[in-house]
């Protein structure tokens, strides 16, 4: 058959996030046990991690070995992926699920390897992007050009990996001596608004020169809901992180199905312009495209 395209890859990407997210709060949907809600998901977050590289070893090793038969065993390549990637690491993830989750509330474990890397690795990282982007951000503001598509990515992946890694420490900034946890945090989401700002502004010069595509449509949703994120914790102590997977599993749900949805907006942005286009050159007749009138000499 026809090999699947960029769209069916996205559909794709959408729905196996649903799922996940559905799988991060769902077992906690009806109850307030905040730290329980934490401690399950960081089970699963390093569970997922030990279960790709368990399966990023066996494929690696195997495929290292198919390499001595390649011209004879070349096609087994992509089935060993899938074999590694669906099977074995899904296996070995579920064998390490949580098997008492009313207990979960009452632990306190923090490890030691998740603090070394959301204090030491990931803060300063998603700071020092932070400070690239408000760099950028001065140069664009000085010479007065419109900030290039790739920046509305680099926003996004900035905001979502900040975020992410106040969830992670969200335990940790109750101890005394984090206090400066929140102080940072509080100091993210302000630094989000202006980024989000440009990114707004990329994004609106490329739909009114091209349209809305798939990824434009996506990237604008996301600014939305970083600014909703940041504004739900700025104006709140007593904020429930559980509204980060629930928000953006409404929102990966909502905007894959339905005449609001991405690729339902996409395609008639791109067929208006089409019919524009067509329309603009005599091309166009009552609901259908036509040939065009050949000028005379």
């Amino acid at each position: 058959g026809d090999a699947p395209t960029e769209n069916f890859y996205m559909t794709y990407a959408q729905w196996a996030l649903v799922f996940h997210l559905l799988a991060a709060f769902s077992p906690f949907v009806t109850r307030g046990e905040e730290n329980g809600f934490w401690q399950f998901n960081r089970s699963l977050f390093l569970r997922f991690c030990l279960s790709a590289l368990y399966a990023g070893v066996f494929y690696v090793g195997l495929a290292l070995a198919l390499t001595a038969v390649q011209h004879l065993l070349d096609v087994l390549y992509f089935d060993l992926w899938v074999f590694s990637v669906f099977v074995l690491q899904t296996w070995h993830f579920l064998a390490g699920m949580p098997p008492d989750l009313r207990k979960l509330e009452r632990e306190d474990f923090y490890p030691k390897a998740l603090k070394v890397f959301t204090q030491y690795l990931l803060v300063p990282l998603v700071t020092l992007y932070t400070l690239i982007l408000y760099l950028y951000l001065g140069k664009v503001l000085l010479h007065r050009n419109w900030p290039r598509g790739i920046v509305t990515w680099l926003v996004s992946f900035v905001a979502l990996a900040g975020v992410f890694n106040l969830l992670l420490l969200r335990p940790a900034e109750s101890k005394k001596e984090n206090a400066w946890i929140r102080t940072y945090a509080k100091a993210f989401y302000l630094a989000l608004f202006p980024l989000v700002g440009m990114l707004f502004a990329s994004v609106g010069q490329r739909v009114g020169q091209y349209g809305i595509t798939e990824q434009r449509y996506f990237v604008s949703v996301l600014g939305l809901w970083i600014l909703g994120i940041a504004l739900y914790f700025l104006t709140g102590k007593a904020r429930s992180i559980k509204t980060v997977p629930m928000t953006l599993f409404i929102l990966t749900l909502a905007t894959s199905l339905g005449p609001w949805g991405a690729y339902t907006v996409s395609r008639h942005s791109q067929m208006g312009r089409l019919k524009g286009y067509f329309e603009k050159n005599g091309m166009w007749s009552g609901t259908k495209a036509v040939k065009a009138v050949k000028a005379g000499p």
